[in-house]
């Protein structure tokens, strides 16, 4: 509080136009909380030994990881790692966090805030929040991006790339081998002028990206909040083989 006054200070003593002192305003309370947030997590599991370190990542970020259909099964060992090595982004209103066109090797999810996703005519997919991903495909295999991600307002997401999760994998052979075939599954998949395919349908048979990017949302809704009540796991199991089923012979080419 006391830093968040020491900036309002400034801006009246400085005579900031009121619209940009709110906006400075808002912007340096939001980056203060969650960059005190971080650090205090970080200056904690700088304290712990290897396995209260593991079960602390989990309790903060499985539920969330879990809900992605490429983790799916891949282990608690597997996904306190990933954990571990995701890193923390801030972003303003309306910044670009996602460009059409752009290479990208990154998986992306919301931990706060809310972005938008439009294709190359500007056309609206979806609305991603808390807890959503996108990039799941480009952190298997780097590609070019079929839409834009823009952020509605501040936003804290959490990443991880390509090259760091395959140094992850290298520890684990059998999740390893189980990315690689998903990574080939999806490049067998791709057919230029396509948002979705699936192996049989033939590239007449193009997907509706907002269909899929709902069921994204719901899913990983879903799964997040079965994974909080007691006795959800069975639930979780469920939606969560469903969602690795479809999304198994049915790759995404726009994230």
């Amino acid at each position: 509080e006391h830093h968040i006054e020491g900036v309002r200070t400034f801006l009246r003593e400085h005579k900031v136009a009121r619209p940009l002192a709110t906006r400075i305003a808002d912007w340096a309370a939001f980056n203060f909380s969650t960059t005190t947030s971080l650090r205090e997590t970080l200056r904690i599991l700088g304290l712990l030994p290897m396995s209260l370190k593991h079960s602390l990542a989990l309790s903060l970020h499985e539920a969330t990881l879990s809900a992605i259909p490429m983790f799916y099964k891949a282990g608690s060992e597997f996904i306190a790692q990933v954990a571990l090595h995701l890193v923390h982004e801030v972003y303003e209103d309306g910044e670009t966090v996602v460009c059409c066109g752009e290479q990208s090797a990154t998986l992306y999810i919301v931990g706060k805030g809310t972005c938008v996703v439009t294709d190359r005519a500007g056309r609206l997919i979806s609305t991603l929040g808390r807890g959503d991903y996108l990039g799941e495909n480009n952190l298997l295999t780097p590609q070019p991006q079929h839409v834009t991600v823009t952020t509605q307002d501040f936003c804290e997401l959490w990443t991880i790339t390509h090259n760091a999760l395959a140094g992850i994998a290298k520890a684990f052979p059998v999740v390893q081998r189980k990315l690689a075939e998903r990574a080939r599954q999806s490049s067998s998949v791709l057919v230029p002028g396509q948002m979705f395919m699936t192996p049989a349908s033939g590239p007449d048979t193009p997907r509706d990206p907002v269909c899929v990017m709902r069921w994204v949302s719901f899913a990983g809704r879903a799964l997040r909040k079965a994974h909080a009540l007691e006795g959800g796991s069975r639930l979780t199991q469920r939606l969560a083989q469903f969602s690795h089923d479809l999304f198994g012979s049915m790759e995404e080419v726009y994230l």
